[in-house]
């Protein structure tokens, strides 16, 4: 069961945790379900030359949920060889063929923190190496400072549009990452580069896009890993909580904590 939680629900959620007196409090965790699929160094966009930052070489609208590109197809921008070797690396994979396709697909929960009183969703992992765990880092022919490098990731979310809400998102890291709303890309820091900052104002895109206060947008995350020296991922996003990962279960428990502890209060108080 999936909770959509009004501005309501999330002030009683902040007034019971603020009751309840703990710092620590205030701090939730949120499970983010991303899509990771393992490439080795035979595909011809990993494991290729450091492009730097290059952007607008995709195209400004998701096609078929995913991107698509529209730079040079001789390896000139971002450190990409053409439309076809981009179009696998958000796609069906198979490991008889690294050299162009993914080898293989996985769902990787993913753990950001949430503080209710901010309404702020953070994620800050300098040596992001999802597959590490999964795969092991040394057989799978990647063998490159003891992790396994040359991945892909997404996830997609539907958020609800409230614009008293700070509304920003930000993001720091390497390599290629495109944030779409509602199909549109927002964020363009595309091409193997050292870790680089980008951000976009939830409230401006509203404005052009015409999402209306309580709207529902969707809000879909691209990123690859493509060179061996480093991985890192930070964000920073004051979106609010998304539907689709938050159930009602989960909230009602933090409810009922802070509930519980008004009453302790209440009983101490009244002796």
């Amino acid at each position: 069961m999936v909770n959509v939680i009004t501005t309501s629900l999330k002030a009683l959620v902040v007034s019971t945790v603020i009751v309840a007196g703990s710092a620590s409090a205030n701090i939730v965790p949120l499970s983010i379900d991303v899509t990771v699929r393992d490439f080795h160094q035979e595909h011809d966009d990993f494991q290729n030359k450091i492009s730097g930052l290059s952007t607008g070489n995709v195209g400004n609208q998701l096609v078929n949920g995913v991107p698509v590109w529209i730079g040079a197809n001789d390896n000139t921008d971002g450190a990409v060889n053409n439309a076809s070797t981009f179009s696998t690396w958000f796609d069906d994979c198979d490991a008889n063929t690294p050299d162009v396709t993914c080898v293989e697909e996985y769902n990787v929960p993913i753990d950001a923190t949430v503080d209710l009183l901010l309404g702020k969703l953070t994620f800050d992992d300098q040596s992001f190496f999802p597959l590490d765990a999964i795969t092991g880092t040394s057989n799978d022919g990647d063998n490159f400072n003891n992790h396994n490098y040359f991945f892909t990731a997404q996830f997609g979310l539907d958020l609800v549009f409230d614009p008293n809400l700070t509304n920003t998102f930000e993001f720091t890291g390497d390599d290629d990452v495109w944030v779409f709303i509602n199909g549109e890309l927002v964020l363009d820091l595309g091409g193997v580069h050292s870790a680089v900052n980008g951000s976009f104002n939830m409230n401006d895109v509203a404005a052009q896009q015409g999402i209306q206060a309580g709207d529902l947008y969707s809000f879909d995350f691209f990123f690859a890993e493509r060179h061996y020296s480093k991985s890192t991922v930070s964000i920073t996003s004051f979106l609010g909580e998304p539907v689709n990962e938050v159930s009602a279960p989960s909230v009602f428990a933090i409810i009922g904590l802070g509930l519980f502890t008004m009453m302790i209060r209440r009983r101490a108080l009244s002796k």
